[in-house]
């Protein structure tokens, strides 16, 4: 799996989007059901679609959603799952590597088809949007609900459009729905459903790995005294876990750490937010903890117009 992987930006991504749902000699599309066995690895199997299903889910998918969604350009915020937050409704990014890889599954030989027996194991369907021999992977996740199984329910449709209902006899309905989880293009995930990545792709596991390597960044830094109560916050929430991943690539920690120390013990705003005796920032409460999550993250910020000071997670770089 390749460990050396360009910069994503938001024209880049659009314009490898638009190379194939926009392709003026069009794209085929094929469509395969995520199995999940019993050891719970997922694999792919054919699923026997036929033409009108498959018009159907690329005008719905591919040509709608696909297109409505992550083409508009104003629209679209495209970040790196690093710096995920739950609070924006952003596109995440993030390259799969030999420590998360969660859909290497979708690179696996396809040799089997789909049948009714599988419908128990179904937990996705993916979509292969092929443009010659390029092509692009979209993942839409099954839930529970999506599926009508016959002993459950008694299934009804209406006929010929008048308000008359009738028993539709079959063994069970799949609900596929107007909408993508995940992109898929050259090894590269994105994704606005991080809950989904958490709760069914061991999202959580990554995310706390991200969190231990921050700890330890900070440790070989020598500046905070004792860390004991910055790992005691980490394990407690997963939440927390993600504030330490997303301070992982901090410009502070390129920082000189004597310079650091000084502007922290000097400039005012953060004399009284930020503990340091015998040059070293201590960490006895959470409340401190947090604060020194802040200060990595670069949180604290004045307006050259009003000068009034601000607390800002979020924040996008200008241009000089």
């Amino acid at each position: 799996m390749p460990t050396n992987h360009e910069t994503i930006t938001k024209p880049l991504f659009q314009q490898r989007l638009r190379e194939f749902i926009n392709n003026p000699s069009g794209h085929g599309l094929e469509v395969f059901s995520v199995i999940r066995n019993e050891d719970k690895t997922l694999k792919l199997k054919q699923f026997d679609a036929k033409d009108t299903l498959r018009s159907k889910l690329d005008n719905k998918l591919v040509n709608g959603y696909l297109q409505s969604n992550y083409l508009d350009e104003d629209a679209l915020v495209l970040e790196s799952m690093e710096n995920v937050n739950d609070e924006l409704a952003s596109l995440y990014y993030l390259h799969q590597t030999e420590d998360y890889h969660p859909f290497d599954f979708l690179n696996s030989n396809v040799s089997e088809k789909f049948r009714n027996s599988d419908i128990k194991q179904l937990t996705g369907f993916a979509f292969k949007i092929r443009v010659n021999d390029r092509f692009i992977w979209a993942y839409q996740h099954v839930y529970p609900v999506s599926i009508i199984y016959p002993d459950l329910a008694i299934k009804i449709m209406s006929i010929g459009g008048n308000d008359a209902y009738d028993a539709v006899d079959s063994s069970y309905i799949v609900n596929i729905r107007d909408g993508v989880d995940v992109i898929v293009m050259d090894d590269t995930l994105y994704t606005s459903n991080i809950k989904l990545l958490e709760s069914r792709f061991g999202f959580e596991n990554f995310i706390r790995s991200k969190a231990e390597k921050t700890i330890d960044k900070i440790d070989s830094i020598r500046i905070v005294e004792d860390l004991s109560k910055l790992k005691e916050y980490e394990s407690k929430q997963i939440s927390r876990s993600k504030k330490l991943m997303n301070v992982f690539s901090s410009p502070v920690f390129e920082m000189d750490t004597d310079k650091l120390i000084e502007k922290l013990t000097t400039l005012p705003r953060y004399q009284s937010k930020v503990r340091i005796e015998n040059g070293k920032i201590k960490l006895p409460t959470f409340k401190d903890v947090e604060t020194f999550i802040k200060v990595l993250n670069d949180d604290f910020l004045v307006s050259e117009l009003t000068e009034i000071e601000y607390e800002s997670q979020n924040k996008s770089k200008l241009d000089p």
